[in-house]
């Protein structure tokens, strides 16, 4: 069996014959995104009227890879991740896992209670519960 080397996102521009101005104005652009020098975790955000949920993948991680600090309303899902070097006489043929540092920055309003947020890990998915402030939720004024 022979295994050919996967070549994920080429660009056109970048497998030219004749490189042009063209390809070097738009490099950063073009590169593959499994290249940065940081990650970018997928996050998903959901508000409802009691509190806001975010929601962050972080399938294969430990919870001692992750740290969460909240600074003047931004909450910051930071830490690193190290290679596993267990094995040297292995020879990959695939290598998606990423590794690394990474962060995320996450913007909340006022209305967000900090000092009552709750987080997990569970099932590779980081779950932050944030309360919002009593002043900020809906209340019903009866009409006498």
């Amino acid at each position: 069996m022979t295994l050919t080397r996967l070549k994920p996102r080429r660009s056109l521009l970048t497998d030219s014959l004749f490189p042009t101005g063209f390809e070097a104005m738009f490099s950063d652009l073009m590169k593959d995104s499994n290249i940065d020098d940081v990650l970018t975790p997928r996050a998903e955000i959901v508000e409802n009227e009691d509190q806001f949920k975010i929601n962050v993948v972080f399938a294969g991680f430990d919870k001692d890879d992750i740290k969460l600090e909240f600074k003047d309303n931004e909450l910051v899902v930071s830490g690193q991740r190290e290679e596993n070097t267990e094995e040297k006489n292995e020879k990959y043929h695939l290598r998606e896992f990423r590794t690394g540092k990474f962060k995320r920055s996450f913007y909340l309003p006022d209305t967000a209670d900090t000092d009552n947020v709750e987080a997990e890990l569970k099932n590779g998915i980081l779950n932050v519960v944030i309360p919002k402030r009593e002043k900020a939720k809906v209340k019903e004024i009866s009409i006498k």
